[in-house]
């Protein structure tokens, strides 16, 4: 398994890239930002993008959730409401 640290705004925040090395099967951990500059990375890289988690409800992360299911058929993963 392997990761790598994306920078996805001005203010320190990150979201994380995981991917199986021998499947190049990937998921991004809260990918708040520019949907389609973190999307890039992902297919420079030679990933196939199969998952993002939602670990928290920061507007960073749920503002852009439409941006990614509008350039991406991957499954969204979150837990639920209290």
């Amino acid at each position: 398994m392997n990761y790598r640290i994306i920078p996805v705004t001005a203010f320190s925040q990150n979201c994380s890239l995981i991917w199986c090395e021998q499947t190049r099967l990937a998921a991004l951990v809260d990918p708040g930002g520019d949907a389609e500059k973190i999307k890039q990375e992902v297919d420079d890289s030679g990933l196939t993008l199969m998952q993002i988690l939602l670990t928290h409800g920061h507007l960073d992360t749920l503002a852009q959730r439409r941006n990614w299911r509008n350039i991406t058929a991957c499954r969204f993963l979150a837990r639920k409401r209290r």
